[in-house]
């Protein structure tokens, strides 16, 4: 019998021809799409098992301590968060925002440390951790302006862009997995396209928070 012929994960961006008509859907669905090349399945498409439905269930128990619809709930909402699981990355982030809107400059290094220790003595916190992901952000921003993907100058705004779109890929295993509804998981993921839209103002400022 014919088998199906699946590309390398991570290589193609897929799509069906017959995608959702929403537009809200479709929105929603591309924030999810850097996961869906990597997983090597239809950035549109919602409520179809690709590959081996038992492995999935196997990745969400072992990944993700995924194993009903209760634990998959908690999960989603969890995804859907405004802080979700870049907190202190989501911390950093917006302190420098913040003195940049305060000062209407540019915050540079030495006064994005400056910020940070501040913030840490007001708030009883010890600074080395955060300022040790400062200095990561900065290199990979550097690194995203050298390959194109931040402008010249460029920043990183926030990094929600990762965990939602995780939460697209989130509705389309619970549907598959028959822990929701299609109308659920379609309501989830306009939720997640939602959440994109209060935190980027562009395609690529969203694919520079993922990345």
């Amino acid at each position: 019998p014919a088998r199906e012929v699946r590309p390398p994960a991570g290589t193609r961006l897929l799509a069906r021809i017959d995608g959702p008509e929403d537009d809200a859907v479709t929105f929603g669905l591309a924030c999810g799409a850097p996961l869906a090349v990597q997983g090597a399945v239809p950035w549109n498409d919602i409520g179809v098992v690709y590959g081996d439905y038992l492995d999935r269930m196997r990745s969400l128990r072992e990944d993700w301590g995924v194993t009903n619809a209760e634990d998959w709930l908690v999960t989603m909402n969890s995804l859907l968060g405004e802080e979700g699981g870049g907190t202190r990355a989501t911390l950093v982030l917006a302190l420098r925002h913040e003195e940049a809107r305060r000062t209407g400059e540019r915050v540079g290094p030495v006064r994005w440390r400056a910020t940070i220790e501040a913030w840490c003595r007001d708030n009883g916190v010890a600074p080395d951790p955060l300022l040790e992901l400062a200095q990561t952000i900065a290199r990979y921003e550097e690194r995203f302006r050298a390959d194109g993907l931040l402008a010249s100058g460029g920043e990183v705004h926030s990094v929600a862009a990762y965990d939602f779109g995780r939460a697209v890929h989130m509705a389309r295993w619970g549907r598959e997995a028959h822990f929701c509804d299609q109308a659920t998981a379609e309501r989830l993921v306009i939720s997640a396209g939602e959440g994109c839209r209060r935190h980027y103002d562009s395609w690529a400022a969203l694919s520079a928070g993922y990345a």
